[in-house]
């Protein structure tokens, strides 16, 4: 039984790469996921911030919410809701900063350690 589900494992992903042009689809998961997870595609310099699908359907409604309220003139509701959102998403780049750090990798981008609101 396990050298089928390997033969199967490996015939997916066969098909997978004929399916991307003969690319490699394989990822490393770099940290494991709680609501967020650090995963390395291949041929990529960087690992991703992978983000679950409600927890990052909670962050756009929480932005649509924000423009809502901004645009019926709630101002102070709307930057409540934008502190909240930005609180939210610097905790995620505070993470994903933590986890590049630890792995040995430099971020992806020109100003780490800026993750705190």
């Amino acid at each position: 039984m396990p050298r089928l589900v390997e033969e199967v494992e490996r015939l997916r992903r066969v098909s997978l790469g004929e399916a991307a042009g003969g690319a490699d689809l394989s990822a490393v998961v770099v940290e494991p996921p709680g609501n967020w997870g650090v995963v390395h595609f291949p041929g990529r310099r960087y690992p991703a911030l992978a983000t679950q699908g409600d927890t990052f359907s909670t962050l756009r409604d929480s932005a649509l919410l924000a423009r809502d309220l901004l645009r019926s003139h709630d101002v102070e509701g709307g930057v409540a809701e934008l502190d909240g959102l930005v609180t939210e998403l610097s905790e995620a780049l505070a993470y994903y900063e933590r986890v590049l750090r630890d792995r040995g990798f430099g971020v992806p981008y020109s100003n780490p350690g800026t993750a705190a609101p």
